[in-house]
């Protein structure tokens, strides 16, 4: 990840957890950014768009679970030297949902999802351009965190195309794709 000295940005870019033949041409990528308690995230999903599985834009977007049942951008948060984290799905349809974990959520403890409480909305901006998809979030981070409490990122995507679901994330440290890895929160802000 490297940083842009000017406004503060960090550039990332997901990898697949398999890649193959059919990913060529894709990309998933984006920049994050802290100042004082507001978080700044954009994403950009380049590939064809007729392959990628993207739902429409909704008239009313809501709080929903199950959004990484199809194409869904993701965010991890967690306090360093803490084991609290967050959890935010983003559809382009425009649903959301924010969940808070108290330690490492595994398999076994995923009927036990606990929505976020303090996060009532989480309004982003979506874009579809010929060949690309784009989203960017302004979020207020002090309903979660103090201004002076280091953070750590991890980045991820599901992204469905021609009925297949593929897993994107800045580094994939286990045997599956797992998201929810402390390992794999390797960005700070």
């Amino acid at each position: 990840m490297k940083e842009d000295d000017q406004n503060g940005k960090q550039a990332f870019s997901l990898r697949p957890f398999e890649k193959d033949g059919s990913l060529s041409g894709m990309e998933c990528k984006g920049h994050i950014a802290r100042r004082i308690d507001t978080l700044f995230v954009y994403y950009e999903i380049i590939g064809s768009s007729l392959r990628i599985d993207i739902p429409e834009r909704k008239r009313e977007p809501s709080r929903k679970k199950g959004l990484w049942e199809g194409t869904c951008l993701e965010l991890f948060v967690a306090v360093k030297d803490c084991d609290r984290y967050w959890e935010f799905n983003l559809s382009p349809s425009g649903d959301w949902n924010v969940f808070r974990f108290e330690h490492y959520r595994n398999e076994g403890h995923a009927d036990k999802l606990r929505e976020e409480p303090l996060v009532a909305s989480l309004p982003f901006r979506t874009q579809r351009r010929s060949g690309s998809f784009l989203l960017d979030m302004e979020f207020d981070l002090d309903t979660l965190v103090r201004k002076d409490q280091f953070l750590e990122i991890g980045i991820a995507a599901i992204i469905q195309f021609d009925k297949e679901k593929t897993y994107w994330a800045l580094t994939h440290c286990g045997s599956r794709p797992d998201f929810h890895r402390r390992d794999s929160f390797v960005m700070e802000l």
